[in-house]
């Protein structure tokens, strides 16, 4: 959720939504911080292979309180049980497993951040 907090995502024609208060600036204060706690994360198994007698995809569920605050504290937008959902192919291979978990967290952590992004803009 760091990250996302310095993010240059946007949405097409969503940034006017925005308060024009925020908007880029040169200098180092923020008009806006997100603020983002995982409050719940869970692996479920969708597949089942009965080949290799392993699950071979999961679902992948991240439940987050996110606020973002302007810079005098106001709540701009909030939703404490914001959730993001991605479907995560495991390999049959075992010695290369641990080897797809890093790039699979990574493709989600963007998917994560494009959404919520879009999700806020949304909100205004």
């Amino acid at each position: 959720m760091l990250a996302l907090s310095g993010c240059g995502y946007h949405t097409l024609g969503a940034a006017t939504h925005l308060p024009p208060d925020v908007t880029p600036k040169a200098d180092l204060d923020a008009d806006a911080v997100l603020h983002g706690t995982i409050t719940k994360e869970s692996f479920t198994p969708l597949t089942y292979n009965t080949a290799t007698q392993q699950s071979s995809s999961f679902l992948i569920t991240v439940t987050v309180a996110v606020t973002v605050n302007d810079r005098d504290g106001k709540v701009l937008y909030r939703n404490p049980n914001y959730v993001f959902r991605q479907q995560y192919q495991a390999t049959t291979n075992l010695p290369t497993f641990l080897e797809e978990d890093p790039a699979a967290v990574q493709r989600m952590s963007k998917d994560f951040a494009r959404q919520l992004v879009a999700d806020v803009l949304e909100g205004f």
